[in-house]
């Protein structure tokens, strides 16, 4: 059986901030990442607006797609810089 693991909403907020920032410093528009991470331009907005919350899994796409860890873009102190 599949269990899809979401995150709580506490969370949700620092990732929204933290994804919204990395990707602006890496340029990257909201299709991109979700071409990136395989889901569509609509499922990606609705994450980042907050709408839906992401499952463990899209967290751990995203993060692969920023080039950071899922604990980066989970914590409010990390700092948004790209290598």
């Amino acid at each position: 059986m599949y269990v899809a693991y979401q995150i709580d909403s506490r969370l949700h907020r620092r990732f929204i901030k933290n994804v919204k920032s990395r990707r602006a410093v890496m340029r990257l528009t909201q299709a991109e990442i979700a071409a990136k991470i395989r889901i569509s331009q609509l499922a990606y907005a609705q994450i980042e607006c907050g709408r839906n919350t992401p499952t463990l899994e899209i967290v751990e796409r995203v993060a692969k797609a920023l080039r950071a860890t899922p604990l980066q873009l989970l914590d409010a102190n990390e700092l948004v810089t790209v290598s």
